[in-house]
Protein backbone atom coordinates (compact mmCIF):
# COMPACT_ATOMS: atom_id res chain seq x y z
CA UNK A 1 0.00 0.00 0.00
CA UNK A 2 2.80 2.37 0.86
CA UNK A 3 4.71 1.58 -2.35
CA UNK A 4 1.56 2.11 -4.42
CA UNK A 5 0.56 5.19 -2.37
CA UNK A 6 -2.89 3.73 -1.79
CA UNK A 7 -5.30 5.12 0.76
CA UNK A 8 -4.87 2.93 3.85
CA UNK A 9 -8.45 3.26 5.12
CA UNK A 10 -9.97 2.27 1.79
CA UNK A 11 -7.41 -0.48 1.20
CA UNK A 12 -7.92 -2.12 4.57
CA UNK A 13 -11.69 -2.05 4.12
CA UNK A 14 -11.29 -3.74 0.71
CA UNK A 15 -9.01 -6.40 2.21
CA UNK A 16 -11.89 -7.54 4.43
CA UNK A 17 -13.71 -9.04 1.47
CA UNK A 18 -11.94 -11.24 -1.07
CA UNK A 19 -14.40 -10.12 -3.76
CA UNK A 20 -12.97 -6.59 -3.42
CA UNK A 21 -9.39 -7.65 -4.20
CA UNK A 22 -9.98 -6.89 -7.88
CA UNK A 23 -10.94 -3.31 -7.03
CA UNK A 24 -7.80 -2.93 -4.96
CA UNK A 25 -5.65 -4.56 -7.65
CA UNK A 26 -7.01 -2.14 -10.25
CA UNK A 27 -5.62 0.74 -8.17
CA UNK A 28 -2.10 -0.72 -8.29
CA UNK A 29 0.55 0.08 -10.86
CA UNK A 30 2.67 -2.97 -10.00
CA UNK A 31 0.00 -5.68 -10.27
CA UNK A 32 2.58 -8.48 -10.09
CA UNK A 33 3.68 -7.24 -6.66
CA UNK A 34 0.04 -6.99 -5.61
CA UNK A 35 -0.59 -10.57 -6.73
CA UNK A 36 2.37 -11.74 -4.62
CA UNK A 37 1.04 -9.76 -1.66
CA UNK A 38 -2.40 -11.37 -2.03
CA UNK A 39 -0.86 -14.85 -2.02
CA UNK A 40 1.01 -14.09 1.22
CA UNK A 41 -2.03 -12.36 2.70
CA UNK A 42 -4.32 -15.30 1.92
CA UNK A 43 -1.87 -17.72 3.58
CA UNK A 44 -1.98 -15.65 6.76
CA UNK A 45 -5.77 -15.28 6.56
CA UNK A 46 -6.23 -19.03 6.17
CA UNK A 47 -4.34 -19.59 9.42
CA UNK A 48 -6.69 -17.35 11.40
CA UNK A 49 -10.27 -17.76 12.58
CA UNK A 50 -12.34 -15.74 10.08
CA UNK A 51 -14.63 -14.18 12.69
CA UNK A 52 -11.70 -12.96 14.79
CA UNK A 53 -9.90 -11.46 11.81
CA UNK A 54 -12.99 -9.71 10.48
CA UNK A 55 -13.98 -8.41 13.90
CA UNK A 56 -10.53 -6.91 14.42
CA UNK A 57 -10.47 -5.38 10.94
CA UNK A 58 -14.00 -3.97 11.24
CA UNK A 59 -13.26 -2.32 14.58
CA UNK A 60 -9.89 -0.96 13.43
CA UNK A 61 -10.80 0.44 10.02
CA UNK A 62 -13.66 2.93 9.87
CA UNK A 63 -16.04 3.01 6.94
CA UNK A 64 -16.15 6.80 7.14
CA UNK A 65 -13.45 9.32 7.95
CA UNK A 66 -13.65 13.08 7.74
CA UNK A 67 -11.61 14.03 4.70
CA UNK A 68 -10.68 17.59 3.81
CA UNK A 69 -12.92 17.82 0.75
CA UNK A 70 -15.91 16.57 2.74
CA UNK A 71 -15.29 18.99 5.61
CA UNK A 72 -14.76 21.85 3.15
CA UNK A 73 -18.13 21.19 1.51
CA UNK A 74 -19.84 21.22 4.92
CA UNK A 75 -18.05 24.44 5.90
CA UNK A 76 -19.05 26.19 2.68
CA UNK A 77 -22.68 25.22 3.18
CA UNK A 78 -22.59 26.27 6.85
CA UNK A 79 -21.25 29.68 5.83
CA UNK A 80 -24.50 30.02 3.86
CA UNK A 81 -26.51 29.05 6.98
CA UNK A 82 -27.18 25.58 5.55
CA UNK A 83 -26.30 23.15 8.34
CA UNK A 84 -27.87 19.95 7.01
CA UNK A 85 -24.49 18.69 5.75
CA UNK A 86 -22.85 19.34 9.12
CA UNK A 87 -25.69 17.46 10.82
CA UNK A 88 -25.42 14.58 8.32
CA UNK A 89 -21.67 14.31 8.86
CA UNK A 90 -22.07 14.48 12.62
CA UNK A 91 -24.51 11.57 12.52
CA UNK A 92 -22.39 9.59 10.05
CA UNK A 93 -19.14 10.12 11.93
CA UNK A 94 -20.70 9.40 15.32
CA UNK A 95 -20.66 5.74 14.30
CA UNK A 96 -17.87 5.53 11.70
CA UNK A 97 -17.35 1.75 11.81
CA UNK A 98 -20.89 0.90 10.72
CA UNK A 99 -22.07 1.29 7.12
CA UNK A 100 -24.92 3.78 6.92
CA UNK A 101 -25.97 3.74 3.26
CA UNK A 102 -29.10 5.78 3.96
CA UNK A 103 -26.92 8.72 5.09
CA UNK A 104 -23.86 8.44 2.87
CA UNK A 105 -23.02 10.36 -0.27
CA UNK A 106 -20.83 8.79 -2.98
CA UNK A 107 -17.95 11.16 -2.16
CA UNK A 108 -17.94 9.97 1.48
CA UNK A 109 -16.26 6.76 0.37
CA UNK A 110 -13.77 8.23 -2.08
CA UNK A 111 -10.11 8.35 -1.11
CA UNK A 112 -8.38 11.73 -1.22
CA UNK A 113 -7.27 12.97 -4.60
Amino acid sequence: MQHEKLDYTTSFRLLMNEADFTTLRDDCIDTAAFDQFVKRYQRVVNEQAPHNRLAIMQTSNPVYILRNHIAQRAIELAEQNEFSEVERLFTLLSNPFTAQPEREQPEDLLPPV
